[in-house]
């Protein structure tokens, strides 16, 4: 039996549904456990348009939200348990009964030494070029996209 995954995701931002946006505490309710259940980028983008017709622009804690729960399923997809952004440095930890082959990780570290590194505590450090800084949730995306393909191909 294969453990489910529910990647932790550590990043800086404030994230949730505020009450001004969404007055009633049911349907705010209702939102958190759908988002919690999602498990592809295209039911979150079918939420998201939801959300969007249902009660308006989104505030930017709750487009945060979405960013948040993206990268969770990009997390999940990738064997990633827990994700931590702080400091230009982003650190991933694998779930090693999640990866295909959990050696494809110090491999990468291996033949990409400038871009990864792996940590005595078998974490994986990434060092984010300044582009990518600018827009670092789409430069993580696309990283845990990259990891996902290495190390379950």
């Amino acid at each position: 039996v294969v453990e489910e995954l529910d990647p932790e995701i550590n990043i800086a931002s404030t994230a949730f549904i505020p009450e001004d946006y969404i007055p009633d505490i049911d349907q705010r309710l209702s939102i958190y456990r759908r988002l919690s259940r999602l498990q592809s980028a295209e039911a979150l983008a079918d939420l998201k348009s939801e959300i969007a017709d249902r009660f308006g622009p989104l505030p930017s804690e709750v487009s945060n939200l979405l960013v948040k729960i993206m990268l969770k399923i990009e997390a999940m997809a990738a064997g990633i348990q827990r994700l931590d952004f702080k400091g230009g440095i982003l650190t991933l930890v694998p779930a090693d009964h999640r990866v295909a082959d959990p050696g494809r990780i110090v491999a990468l570290a291996v033949e990409r030494p400038k871009r990864y590194r792996l940590s005595p505590d078998q974490s994986l450090q990434v060092r984010m070029q300044s582009g990518e800084l600018q827009k670092p949730f789409g430069s993580i995306k696309k990283i845990l996209r990259e990891i996902g393909h290495y190390v379950n191909s």
